[in-house]
């Protein structure tokens, strides 16, 4: 059988809170598939139909269940569709107000996880791969300020060294939770 850890607890919605806290997470999911379409439309590589395609997968592959059903996920949900907001504008834009949103967007990211910090060294490679080091450098640098003043932030009001110093839960029982979580994410792929 399933651990207790790996069930999917999907539970009807018992008042109009939940099913609102549900549909919200079902858009911004429904937001996030609709910016990877747009991404890979966008890249002369692929066509229509191409893009359609790997969306569909993407959104109905059993891992992306999880940002939906599991209410702890709503942040990597925003982040991600923040990230992929923000990135999306930045090809599409050179200055202006697309600019700005995207860094905007780029900041709500960061609010919502810090994992998109990573932005930016996303941003560097894709200009660089399309251009030079410099013009890499150029584009990229408003987003590395807000990157460098997230962490600056965090890092002056104590949050990153204390939920460093804070594990989880014990190394060994923190090593056996990520063992099984490898396991179970490898056979949802197969």
């Amino acid at each position: 059988g399933t651990t207790p850890s790996h069930e999917v607890r999907v539970s009807r919605p018992s008042n109009i809170r939940d099913r609102g806290f549900l549909l919200s997470l079902a858009l911004f999911a429904g937001l996030y598939v609709a910016l990877i379409v747009g991404m890979l439309i966008a890249d002369a590589t692929y066509t229509t139909p191409d893009a359609l395609l790997a969306a569909l997968v993407f959104a109905l592959h059993p891992l992306m269940s999880e940002p939906v059903n599991y209410i702890s996920s709503r942040s990597e949900l925003l982040s991600a569709a923040c990230y992929l907001s923000s990135f999306y504008l930045f090809i599409g834009s050179e200055r202006g107000w697309l600019r700005a949103l995207s860094m905007g967007l780029f900041a709500l990211g960061l609010l919502s996880k810090a994992v998109a910090v990573t932005l930016p060294l996303a941003i560097s490679m894709h200009v660089a791969i399309s251009s030079d080091f410099r013009c890499a450098v150029r584009r990229s640098l408003p987003y590395w300020a807000i990157a460098l003043a997230y962490i600056a932030v965090i890092q002056s009001n104590d949050f990153l060294s204390g939920s460093l110093n804070a594990p989880v839960r014990p190394l060994i029982e923190q090593m056996w939770t990520q063992l099984k979580a490898f396991s179970y994410y490898l056979i949802l792929l197969i």
